[in-house]
């Protein structure tokens, strides 16, 4: 092979670099900066769900919605100027410019920005804990939902003194899960620090997972932690156990061990981290479909580029800006300002505008080719 490439490169070939026939296709007008970006998220993305937004702004969601709104700032722009330009002169426009309509493009702005939080989510994914106290049989799981022999399991108590991750895809939803030691207090060291870490993530988590020993029962550490964590998903453990005690309301029983339950607590963890990623339901969490439920599907792109979130929140500033010009009566060069500077970051999101040095910086973080 280093033959034939040696080959090509001496009759005049030379490797793609990164990037470089997404690069090309922008260079020629074939896509906009956005859809480019998209090619590299599309061969990144690790679940359903990023693979389907991903391709929303690959199809070109996003660069209408940020090209419509440009649209609407360049026609208020025109006007702003065409009113500095003939002020006090006969074919002057009539009345005030349309302050409403700023107001409404700002909003749709903002609006766009907001998605930046669910859009990055798809990326790296929401953080599920499972906590519970020692052999509630966290570990077996956290290996059941894995779908691998991942964490240690042992009756030995305090085996699991550190906390323990990987990536699994849920519903289409990438998840970042979460094995932690066991709740309880522990005499100073290891095991000490690791409960307290435990508590900490799961204070942060998006969602907690919270699993008691259907033999032993309710204690006051699992009382004090879902006092704490009231939106946890309670898993009554090992009711194929003939000991297990009833399950309390609100729990739901499985059996890490024989797999009892499993559909219930995935749809339940899914449901619990839905809204996070803009879902207005669960759907589709037993059958492992994709990111979506219909809304998801006739939702807009999201915006997952923090270059795109930027510039964003420029031209949001700069909308902010020309508003108060326009509101204090200032003279109109300040809002044609503040109005040409929203439509410049707006165009730079869609690479109307861009440099040599920011095409460069996006481009080297593809792979070679693409």
């Amino acid at each position: 092979m280093r033959r034939a490439l040696a080959a090509l490169e001496a009759a005049g070939f030379s490797p793609a670099l990164p990037g470089e026939f997404s690069f090309r296709a922008f260079l020629r007008g074939k896509t906009d900066l956005v859809r480019a970006e998209a090619v590299q998220e599309l061969v990144r993305a690790s679940s359903d769900g990023a693979r389907a937004e991903a391709l929303r702004r690959l199809e070109g969601g996003l660069s209408r919605r940020v090209a419509g709104i440009r649209a609407g700032l360049v026609e208020l722009l025109a006007d702003a100027e065409a009113r500095l330009d003939f002020d006090e002169e006969e074919g002057a426009p009539d009345g005030r410019l349309d302050d409403a309509r700023l107001e409404s493009l700002r909003h749709d702005v903002e609006d766009l920005a907001a998605s930046y939080g669910v859009g990055r989510l798809y990326e790296t994914g929401a953080t599920v804990v499972i906590a519970g106290r020692p052999n509630a049989g966290k570990s077996s799981l956290f290996n059941l939902l894995l779908k691998e022999e991942r964490s240690i399991v042992s009756s030995e108590s305090g085996t699991t003194r550190d906390w323990i991750e990987a990536g699994i895809e849920l519903g289409g939803l990438p998840l970042r899960l979460v094995d932690t030691a066991g709740l309880r207090d522990a005499e100073p060291g290891a095991e000490a620090e690791g409960v307290a870490r435990s508590r900490r993530l799961a204070a942060s988590a998006t969602a907690v997972v919270y699993v008691v020993d259907g033999v032993d029962g309710l204690d006051r550490e699992d009382e004090r932690f879902l006092e704490s964590r009231p939106d946890a998903v309670r898993v009554w453990n090992k009711v194929d156990d003939a000991r297990r005690r009833p399950v309390p309301e609100g729990f739901l029983p499985a059996s890490a061990l024989a797999g009892t339950g499993l559909p219930e607590l995935a749809a339940a963890i899914r449901a619990s981290v839905a809204a996070d990623f803009g879902l207005a339901s669960a759907g589709g969490a037993r059958g492992g479909g994709a990111a979506g439920s219909g809304d998801a599907r006739r939702r807009e792109a999201l915006v997952a580029s923090e270059r795109q979130k930027v510039l964003l929140d420029r031209a949001s500033s700069s909308l902010a800006e020309a508003e108060a010009a326009l509101r204090d009566g200032v003279d109109l060069d300040a809002l044609v300002i503040g109005l040409r500077e929203a439509a410049d970051a707006l165009g730079e999101i869609l690479g109307e505008v861009a440099s040599e040095e920011i095409l460069d910086s996006i481009f080297s973080r593809f792979c070679l080719g693409k």
